[in-house]
């Protein structure tokens, strides 16, 4: 009996070890991570020089060029049985100076219209301050053919000025009748031409007495002063 226990026990043990073993089969483990990557990329667009342009108080300036930077993301994705590392983006940025053209401005100057003496008390309205002297006269018919009196105001001009614009007929002499307005100080006075003084220069001016004595004292003769044409 204890041989037959032993031998069932033993083919048990025989069965057990005859017994295929049950192979294991590996497992892969699949891990799957999404690496990004950033990527700036800098494009530098050049501008020709543009135009001067002037503007309306003659000054040129340049009108400013930009440039445009663009960033492309580039996304990837690896598989791998062992873990990865994702680096840290790096960036990286260009700065670009544009420096305009230099420009040069210029000024013209529009020259003073200059006058001689004579084109100054030639007896346009609204002329120019002459400064010269005065004296006085006799007053009676003068060249314009108008007869006047001492106590009118009224004056004779240089005959360099009257004979500029005779007409051929004294009478008709486009400055007569003009008006010219004399000063001395504070004072002044309004007289007419009616008269051509041969012993004046342009501008010296013969007054009559009424005229003169608005101005300064007979016993004084000549004095300066100040006259323009209204």
């Amino acid at each position: 009996m204890k041989v037959q226990t032993l031998f069932i026990v033993a083919s048990a043990i025989c069965g057990v070890l005859a017994a295929p073993v049950q192979k294991r089969e590996p497992k892969v483990v699949t891990i799957t991570e999404k690496v990004v990557h950033v990527v700036t990329a800098t494009s530098t667009i050049w501008v020709p020089a543009p135009t001067p342009t002037l503007d309306e108080d003659n000054t040129h300036y340049v009108r400013p060029t930009t440039t445009s930077s663009t960033t492309s993301t580039t996304s990837t994705t690896s598989t791998s049985t062992t873990p990865t590392t994702t680096p840290t983006p790096s960036t990286s940025s260009t700065s670009t100076t544009s420096t305009p053209t230099p420009t040069s401005t210029s000024t013209t100057e529009t020259p003073v219209p200059t006058t001689t003496d004579e084109e100054s008390v030639g007896g346009g309205s609204g002329g120019a301050v002459i400064s010269g002297e005065a004296t006085f006269y006799d007053v009676g018919l003068g060249s314009c053919g108008i007869q006047s009196s001492n106590d009118q105001l009224v004056v004779a001009i240089s005959h360099v000025l009257m004979d500029a614009s005779n007409t051929g007929n004294p009478n008709n002499n486009p400055l007569c009748g003009k008006k010219i307005k004399c000063m001395r100080g504070g004072n002044s006075v309004t007289a007419v031409v009616v008269d051509r003084c041969v012993g004046c220069d342009p501008t010296t001016l013969d007054l009559s007495p009424e005229a003169f004595n608005k101005l300064g004292l007979p016993a004084e003769g000549r004095i300066p002063i100040e006259w323009y044409w209204l």
